[in-house]
């Protein structure tokens, strides 16, 4: 999701990570402020932020690891960076950290996995993958998929509530979380597959291009079809209503191919020109997502609250909210920009600058 790891800027990946925040934006949004019913285009257009984030961090890892020998220790510097992001986050919210697996605590999990990966060669990683990806409904069908997962919040009382126990935990972290293990990492480890394939898109000839591009439609069409006929529970989490709880098989091959077909439409020069002012809060995608939480819990909901709303608000006024949220975000990653030309900024402690996208 985020700008994970030192490497050289790729304006395709930032834009198609800026475009992904506009998607999550609304999506996390409507989760903590929209009555119910969400309207099928709201719920379509967040489901498929969160696989772009995860793909787009295996792509990056590949990337780095092939233009800058960082030692493991850099790696496991910058998930631990992730992990105390995905904590502060967490607490954000009242919640005890790294316990219910946001995609934060997923992402910062799997930098050091997906990097020790590389060692392998690509067909492993490849079956890797399959292998992941195939599991997943077994271990769904076979420990069972919770309407929520495990939660433990602190109260206003100061003293902690829990839904369930240990057991939750874990299960959480393989399978029942937000974002658990399987399938989840499986898009990050995919990631270091496709980017290789993606990065020489621009070797290939007129006919070529043409050929993969009518591959990845036919592919969406086959995997939209086996979504749509086998589409899961489709459950709505805590008001949360991406459509990938559980993520299937369906799911997972029309996420994969979305985010194929998108990130081949953004090397045409003139959809980058049109969708430059992406760019920016793609390549601060970690500090828009800290922000953005942190916006939501004591600004909007606040601001909801002083004008009468008890409870959830209807649409006209989520999409005054989500409207600011938009422009403030923008804003943020504005001055936040003009922050880092300061000469100063370069003073600051590397993990500072880490999670300011320094």
């Amino acid at each position: 999701m985020l700008s994970i790891v030192q490497n050289p800027r790729i304006i395709q990946a930032d834009i198609l990570r800026g475009a992904a925040i506009l998607s999550m934006l609304g999506a996390n949004l409507a989760g903590r402020i929209l009555e119910q019913p969400h309207s099928l285009t709201l719920r379509i257009c967040g489901t498929f932020a969160a696989s772009t984030f995860v793909i787009l961090s295996g792509c990056l890892i590949y990337l780095t690891s092939e233009r800058k020998h960082y030692s493991t220790r850099h790696y496991l510097i910058r998930g631990l960076y992730i992990l105390v992001a995905a904590s502060i986050v967490d607490l954000f919210t009242m919640h005890v950290p790294l316990i219910y697996v946001d995609i934060l605590s997923l992402l910062g999990m799997s930098i050091p996995i997906v990097y020790f990966s590389l060692s392998l060669k690509p067909f492993l990683r490849f079956f890797l993958v399959l292998a992941i990806f195939a599991i997943t409904p077994i271990l769904q069908n076979f420990f069972g998929y919770s309407d929520l997962p495990m939660e433990i919040l602190f109260t206003m009382k100061g003293t902690v509530r829990s839904t369930g126990d240990v057991s939750g935990i874990i299960s959480n972290w393989i399978i029942d979380g937000y974002f658990p293990i399987f399938p989840w990492i499986g898009f990050a480890l995919l990631g270091t597959i496709l980017m290789p394939i993606m990065d020489s898109y621009h070797n290939f000839s007129a006919n070529r291009k043409i050929l993969y591009f009518f591959l990845l439609i036919f592919f969406l069409e086959i995997s939209i079809f086996i979504w749509i006929n086998y589409p899961g529970q489709l459950l709505i989490r805590s008001n949360y209503s991406e459509m990938f709880y559980p993520p299937t098989i369906g799911y997972i091959l029309t996420a994969i191919a979305a985010f194929l077909i998108v990130y081949q439409f953004l090397s045409f020069r003139i959809v980058t020109i049109l969708l430059q002012p992406l760019q920016l809060p793609g390549a601060l995608s970690l500090f828009v997502y800290i922000f953005h939480i942190a916006f939501i819990e004591y600004a909007i909901i606040p601001l909801c609250l002083a004008i009468g709303f008890t409870g959830l608000v209807p649409h006209r006024i989520y999409l005054l909210c989500y409207f600011l949220l938009v422009a403030t975000v923008f804003i943020a990653v504005w001055l936040l920009k003009r922050l880092k030309e300061r000469s100063f900024f370069q003073k600051f402690p590397d993990f500072i600058k880490f999670y300011f996208g320094g």
